[in-house]
């Protein structure tokens, strides 16, 4: 008898164990919004990231092109930005891509920087249900004065 409650209370376990899985879809992206002071189209170490500034997800069928799913979040003041999205978009094509800056002098979109692509999907070889975007950014109207040293110490040669 007790072998057989035992057995009962570990297939209710597999059964349980089974549906969370299944319920696993659910996924948060994560990133950032920065300025490029630098004007190089990448993060330096004198890049600020951009507190309030709105952050879209948009999701696109691979085949149909048509929208399957869209969310909008808003970056925190340290510039961090966390995006629930629902469901599994293994057939889709997901981009985040920033909204509006309210940075006066850091409201340039180039499209190098402005978007970026998430898998949003179980079948990824991604455990987590977290998926962590590149960061995303807008370019600053004018390069800061220490963008030479900081370009310099990485090994570019700056164009004058």
């Amino acid at each position: 008898m007790a072998k057989a409650v035992a057995l009962i209370a570990a297939l209710c376990l597999l059964a349980l164990a089974g549906s969370a899985q299944a319920n696993k879809a659910d996924f948060v992206i994560k990133g950032d919004v920065y300025c490029d002071t630098c004007k190089v189209l990448f993060f330096t170490k004198i890049s600020t990231k951009l507190p309030a500034t709105s952050v879209n997800l948009r999701c696109r069928n691979r085949l149909t092109t048509e929208r399957t799913y869209e969310s909008t979040a808003m970056t925190n003041e340290d510039g961090t930005y966390t995006l629930p999205v629902k469901g599994e978009h293994a057939d889709d094509i997901c981009e985040v891509s920033v909204g509006i800056s309210h940075v006066p002098g850091c409201q340039s979109i180039a499209a190098e920087i402005s978007t970026g692509r998430v898998p949003i999907t179980s079948n990824s070889g991604i455990e987590s249900q977290i998926r962590y975007a590149n960061p995303i950014g807008f370019v600053a109207d004018e390069a800061l004065p220490e963008c030479a040293k900081v370009l310099d110490d990485l090994g570019f040669v700056p164009e004058i």
